[in-house]
């Protein structure tokens, strides 16, 4: 639940980074001062998942104890989201590590179904509808960039 807490600090954390890191290199993704919203519906996907992980975590892992790993990998993942909201640029750096949610959601799901059965599938379709709702809201024009709006 830590990383939550980064999404405000995130900029100080990207700091905290870059200099230990040892190169001045990154700083500019720091101190470039995008006007940006972040990747709210990612942000808050990786912030649900984290929370069904929390909860459903240690199931998972008595059901397939190679899941570990991937738990660990989906941590970074979490941990790196508030880099989105400081430049666009670097969720790079989060799809890095959180294509290994692919292979979590289908135990999230089976885990939800055991415990839930009649209320796992109706979360699910709510979650589900939830993200629709919020993607479709949106009133955003995609262009290329060659295009103008």
């Amino acid at each position: 639940m830590g990383a939550i807490i980064l999404f405000p600090l995130g900029r100080t954390f990207a700091a905290f980074l870059v200099g230990i890191s040892g190169s001045d290199s990154y700083m500019g993704y720091i101190t470039r001062g995008y006007e940006t919203q972040g990747a709210q519906t990612f942000a808050l996907m990786m912030v649900m998942m984290l929370i069904l992980l929390l909860k459903y975590g240690k199931e998972i892992v008595k059901s397939d104890e190679q899941k570990v790993l991937q738990l660990k990998i989906f941590s970074l993942a979490v941990l790196f989201t508030p880099f989105t909201w400081i430049d666009p640029s670097l969720m790079r750096v989060v799809q890095y590590f959180s294509i290994f949610m692919v292979s979590l959601l289908p135990s999230i799901i089976t885990q939800i179904e055991y415990s839930n059965r009649n209320n796992g599938n109706t979360i699910y379709q709510i979650v589900l509808l939830f993200f629709m709702f919020v993607t479709l809201s949106r009133q955003a024009y995609y262009v290329f960039f060659w295009e103008e709006l």
